[in-house]
């Protein structure tokens, strides 16, 4: 109801403007104040198609992308789209059909119908030209607290971009720690008389430099409208925040599964809970506080389980006083949906040192699966900075030029030590910050994403957002082609696939997916045909290389740099002796090489090996004696 106590009625929502549009044809109902994805939700829409013949939960991170029907190519996330009265839109993949390549790679199987899910690191917006150019002393990227610190704090002028709708980011869900001011009295005192010029719905994807680009969905007119802009700024802070882990048990994308912090914001936001009866597993505190919520607000909690063994916290207190049921040492095992029911079926396990029992089964109709923090370092990552892993996650390290990252993306956890980041990274100051914690005698750490004891191979278990796992038993078989999603790399390493030492590099290399290559201006000098050797290949090939001119029997050129040996079977370049160091005089056929004075005297056969593999020199001329 509109009245629900802590928020849960959806403040975003006018329950005073009902509304309606069309989507495929079909007729949804809404408010004011709902997205695309809330509305669906809100009409019994919980699956956005079939994948590997189980079907796959409709949310925030598997959405189709929508587009309006008479632009068919304006597609946008449908959790960026506002619901608007008389909207027609379609539901499209912007990602490729299933290929033959990846399928004999055994990631997907396809068994009914395609899920419609989206490809981050296809997106037709990643390769589009910017419409126009914003021009800014400072672009901070995030709208939670950090990035309304940093914004309040700037001079000049100020842009900052939000992926969401709202303001706030996750603050509200995580609440004040000791006596800090709340998340709202914060919210509101940074917003209010902000100068900076706010984009909503804008989502950064790329930055170069200090130079971003985002896609941005606006109602113009009250129509939609989806465009690329680039936004250029003397300087950048990264206020991008942390993302919630998905755990690991079979069945865990399936419809009625949801995160703790989406389950919190489709509540708060948009008045949404699915079913009456939920389950709520949760490794840390925050967990039994969103459990009470929803109690409060009418929802049937059947039984918090924590992955922890004792834990502590004031919120279990809480429950104990409320008579809410929990357990701890419990992961979750599986979820299923049994043939012609609405309910899930869920199991979990006992996960204490080494035992791993699994028990019996409990029917609920919503499973809140809470899971660890990520920062969120994509864009960190893909500007050039360097990444380590500690403490259960994937944490920045370093510095990038003109470049600051500020609040939970760079590791603080209280409302406190978020708001003096976002300050600092724009002052540029480096003293310390205190990020203050109750003490663990009264308040639990948090504990690790929870992963089932055993991955059952009955159903599959996902990877965040789009990986799942082929061969449960043995995960580190388990490594996709494809870029990686920083929370399916941070997977990857909590199950061994990717070494702990190595997860800055390769989360470097693997998780960058989604940025355009720039032309910079740059481009390489080439010099002309000159008999004066290259600096670099002093001695590499005798004191007194002989320089001359050599072409091949099917008369190709060959590539500067190619290397040339004695012999057909040899490929390392210890053992070369001689390289091309260019085109030969005049543009002709074959290349100008460096070779050892004594390869290239008498008949002796040589051989260039380029692409294609070794190739017989056919002739060579001396160019100096």
């Amino acid at each position: 109801p509109a009245d629900a106590p802590h928020g849960f009625g959806g403040g975003a929502l006018d329950r005073n403007r009902p509304l309606s549009f069309k989507l495929d044809g079909r007729v949804i109902e809404g408010f004011s104040g709902d997205t695309v994805l809330s509305a669906l939700l809100a009409n019994g829409m919980t699956s956005s198609g079939m994948l590997e013949g189980e079907p796959i939960a409709l949310d925030e991170r598997s959405a189709p992308l929508v587009a309006p029907r008479s632009e068919p190519r304006a597609l946008m996330p449908m959790d960026r789209v506002p619901a608007l009265a008389g909207l027609d839109l379609v539901t499209t993949s912007s990602g490729p059909r299933v290929s033959l390549i990846r399928r004999l790679l055994s990631r997907f199987s396809r068994s009914g119908r395609d899920a419609l899910l989206p490809q981050a690191s296809h997106a037709p917006w990643l390769e589009a030209e910017p419409e126009t150019t914003l021009e800014t002393d400072l672009l901070v990227v995030g709208g939670g607290l950090a990035g309304l610190a940093a914004a309040k704090a700037a001079t000049g002028r100020v842009i900052l971009a939000e992926r969401r709708t709202w303001l706030g980011g996750d603050a509200r869900y995580f609440g004040a720690t000791g006596d800090e001011e709340t998340p709202a009295d914060a919210i509101a005192r940074l917003t209010a008389g902000l100068e900076a010029e706010v984009l909503l719905s804008t989502e950064i994807f790329a930055l170069i430099g200090t130079t971003a680009r985002a896609h941005q969905v606006q109602v113009e007119n009250g129509r939609l409208r989806a465009r690329v802009i680039a936004i250029a700024a003397q300087r950048v802070v990264l206020a991008t925040g942390s993302f919630e882990r998905l755990p690991l048990f079979a069945g865990n994308r399936l419809p009625g599964v949801v995160g703790a912090i989406a389950a919190y914001h489709r509540a708060e936001r948009f008045g949404l809970w699915s079913g009456k009866r939920t389950l709520i597993s949760t490794p840390a505190a925050h967990g039994y506080r969103l459990a009470l919520y929803a109690k409060d607000a009418g929802a049937e909690v059947q039984r918090i389980t924590d992955t922890r063994v004792g834990p502590n916290s004031r919120f279990i207190d809480f429950c104990k006083a409320s008579g809410v049921p929990f357990t701890n040492g419990l992961v979750l095992q599986s979820a299923n949906r049994p043939k012609g029911s609405t309910a899930l079926s869920v199991g979990f396990a006992v996960a204490i040192d080494h035992v791993q029992h699994q028990t019996g089964l409990t029917e609920t109709d919503l499973l809140v699966a809470g899971g660890a923090l990520q920062p969120d370092l994509i864009l960190w990552l893909r500007s050039g900075g360097r990444a380590a892993w500690h403490n259960g996650a994937l944490h920045a390290k370093g510095e990038i030029p003109g470049v600051a990252i500020a609040g939970s993306a760079a590791g603080y956890l209280s409302l406190t030590a978020c708001l003096a980041s976002g300050d600092a990274a724009v002052r540029g100051t480096t003293q310390p910050i205190d990020d203050p914690e109750i003490d663990p005698i009264y308040e639990s750490p948090d504990g690790a994403t929870p992963v089932a004891p055993r991955l059952d191979t009955h159903s599959a278990t996902w990877l965040d957002p789009m990986g799942h796992l082929r061969r449960p038993a043995d995960p580190i078989q388990f490594m996709p082609v494809e870029p990686l999603h920083l929370g399916e790399f941070a997977a990857l390493v909590q199950l061994g696939a990717i070494p702990v030492a190595q997860a800055g590099t390769v989360a470097a290399e693997r998780c960058i997916a989604g940025s355009p290559i720039a032309d910079t201006g740059w481009r390489p000098g080439i010099p002309a045909a000159s008999d004066e050797l290259p600096p670099y290949l002093a001695g590499r090939f005798g004191p007194k290389p002989q320089l001359a001119t050599v072409t091949s029997a099917d008369a190709r050129y060959f590539e500067r740099g190619a290397l040339i040996f004695a012999s057909s079977t040899v490929t390392d370049p210890a053992q070369a002796v001689g390289v091309i160091v260019g085109p030969t005089p005049g543009g002709g056929i074959g290349g100008r090489a460096s070779i050892e004075r004594e390869a290239s005297k008498g008949e002796t056969q040589l051989f260039v090996r380029d692409a294609g593999g070794a190739v017989p020199i056919e002739r060579i001329e001396k160019l100096r004696p």
